[in-house]
């Protein structure tokens, strides 16, 4: 499965760091704000495996994929979502 890192939308994607990285990294996430999807999902289980013991500092919880753009959208973190919740991606 392929997941994408979620950085902003567009309105507000020019003034985030990361957009211009060509590839965004584990460490580069651990950074930076972070929108994750509440304890009991799969999501959650996935990003706390992929950030690892070192969460960052700053972590917002969600009920669900969609409140989490909403909430990346207003630029309150990133995210990492599977490709097929974001769409015009396959």
């Amino acid at each position: 499965m392929r997941y994408f890192f979620i950085a902003t939308t567009p309105r507000v994607a020019q003034h985030h760091p990361l957009v211009e990285q060509g590839e965004v990294s584990v460490y580069d996430l651990r950074h930076h704000r972070f929108v994750a999807i509440r304890a009991g999902y799969l999501m959650h289980r996935f990003a706390q495996g992929l950030l690892g013991a070192e969460l960052p500092p700053d972590w917002h919880s969600t009920h669900g994929a969609e409140m989490g753009k909403v909430m990346v959208a207003d630029g309150l973190g990133v995210t990492v979502l599977p490709h097929y919740s974001v769409p015009g991606i396959r």
